[in-house]
């Protein structure tokens, strides 16, 4: 099967895996809020935070495995197919008992960086050892997944990740009207990830059961390349981690913890489509990461700008519907008290630009071998957000710390991503295409932003229950079609497709395409 062919694959699965999680997220997370509340919710995510960082315990290992296993199938490499899943294997037995051992320190700071009462702690300390307990256990099975994913094999994974969420989301909710309590979100995030994690087992010794043969001895000189492409992953996982998901730990810091559901649920519409916006191109990366394993500069070239292009596209309608509807769907999905304001909601429109350019440029700089830049200037970025969101929390509450993030990505990640891809493609040209794409952006989100503003205004939407969403889609219909329109010129050499082309009656491309992607 084709590149071009498993990128589609594995596109239609992303979006479908993710487009599912969102649906499914937003439906369960309306009965966790009405069930828990919105401070103990509120309570939750912060806590769920900070032991993100005890995720990282794989020192980004299986972050980078799935590219490694992509060179060495690429190359026809069996010794170092079986090399990888013997190190793979031990690295996720060792990082699963970092992680617990993570996990513990971060137990003991949680009282003072959280504000937490003895009564917090009691209502905590159950759910959060099943939860540990249950990813502990499961860090070995992440080197098969990896296997698949670095292999294609998205059909036979794609329909078990499926099958993920929905228990997931399953167990939430029938815990949660059980009256689990937080036992009901522990569990919900503990116990379904075994279900691709087994079936990738079951892959691996069926397809690939000579890789499980003729093991060599573990070897720290085959060990430091795996560590090495994975340091700097986990340094760009760290500062992901710091830029991304830490807000909410910020924000109780400061005194917000009130604020912290609300923060998040205006949040939720803007990031989860953000993330569909970031299948598609990010489908392709493996099929890149072949590409440069083959040495071919041109063609490696053409899918690294298309890569930037469908990125840009997609993120300026994902502003579009984000800034015309969230306010009426907030209101919608879980009352208009959690919805945070059109100031809040419009910073988080900016976030959406700055990440989705930061995501295209770093992520094709990492494919391309400079994993370590990365890491290193997502790290430096992370904790520039941190002493921002801090500051600026203080001064401007939740748009404060919710600025910070473009801010910061502004000042560090956006030049050395661009810096780093000087020899894939001409900066002119990315500097080009950047400022094509915002020129076109920004009208189009100034009056996606004015209708979400006229859809909070109650003399101005029809009464009913639906009348501030009957504005809000329209505002998303008309400026998401103004975007297509205004950006006809730029979606020339997008990899379309004969029929879409047609479709939009645009021209033939001029040579750039993502076919080899």
């Amino acid at each position: 099967m084709s590149r071009r062919a498993n990128a589609l694959i594995a596109a239609v699965f992303s979006y479908g895996q993710t487009a599912f999680a969102v649906l499914v997220g937003f439906a369960v997370t309306r009965v966790v809020v009405g069930s828990l509340g919105a401070d103990r919710y509120g309570l939750w995510l912060a806590t769920g935070a900070l032991l993100g960082y005890a995720t990282l315990a794989d020192l980004g290992t299986f972050a980078v495995m799935p590219w490694l296993f992509a060179e060495a199938d690429s190359q026809q490499d069996s010794t170092r197919m079986r090399s990888l899943v013997l190190h793979g294997l031990l690295a996720g037995v060792v990082s699963g008992a970092l992680y617990v051992v993570l996990a513990l320190v971060l137990w003991l700071a949680f009282p003072s960086l959280l504000h937490l009462t003895e009564a917090d702690r009691a209502m905590l300390a159950g759910p959060l050892f099943v939860m540990v307990l249950g990813v502990a256990v499961s860090y070995p099975l992440r080197l098969f997944s990896t296997l698949c994913q670095g292999q294609q094999d998205f059909k036979f994974m794609g329909p078990f990740q499926l099958l993920q969420i929905l228990a997931s989301g399953l167990l939430a909710y029938v815990l949660v009207r059980l009256d689990c309590g937080l036992y009901a979100v522990g569990l919900a995030a503990a116990v379904p990830p075994f279900i691709p994690g087994m079936a990738a087992v079951h892959r691996a010794l069926t397809r690939n059961r000579h890789l499980f043969r003729g093991w060599p001895r573990p070897s720290w000189r085959e060990v430091k390349p795996i560590l090495t492409s994975g340091t700097g992953t986990w340094l760009g996982a760290l500062g992901w981690q710091l830029a991304f998901a830490t807000d909410s730990v910020i924000l109780a810091s400061v005194g917000l913890r009130g604020d912290i559901s609300s923060f998040a649920v205006t949040s939720r519409i803007c990031f989860a489509l953000m993330q569909l916006g970031w299948v598609i191109p990010d489908s392709a990366c493996v099929g890149l990461a072949q590409l440069h394993a083959e040495g071919n500069a041109a063609r490696t070239a053409n899918v690294v700008r298309s890569i930037l292009r469908v990125t840009l596209f997609l993120t300026g309608g994902v502003v579009c519907v984000s800034l015309s509807i969230n306010a009426a769907f907030v209101s919608l999905w879980v009352g208009p008290e959690l919805f945070g304001g059109a100031r809040l909601n419009a910073i988080f429109g900016l976030d959406i630009v700055v990440l989705s350019v930061v995501h295209a440029l770093v992520t094709t700089a990492a494919v391309l071998g400079h994993r370590m830049q990365v890491g290193l200037v997502t790290l430096v970025n992370g904790g520039f957000h941190i002493g921002l969101a801090l500051l600026l929390g203080r001064w401007f509450g939740t748009s404060g710390v919710a600025a910070a993030t473009a801010v910061s990505a502004l000042g560090t990640s956006i030049p050395v991503g661009l810096y780093l891809l000087r020899h894939a493609m001409p900066l002119r040209s990315i500097a080009a295409d950047l400022a094509a794409w915002l020129l076109r952006l920004g009208p189009c989100a100034t009056a996606a932003a004015l209708l979400g503003w006229i859809s909070l205004q109650p003399h101005l939407v029809p009464p009913g229950r639906f009348g501030a969403l009957a504005i809000g889609g329209a505002g998303a219909a008309i400026s998401s079609v103004a975007y297509v329109l205004a950006m006809r010129p730029m979606l020339r050499d997008l990899p379309l497709g004969d029929r879409v082309r047609r479709w939009c009656r645009l021209p033939a491309p001029s040579g750039a395409r993502m076919s080899e992607g």
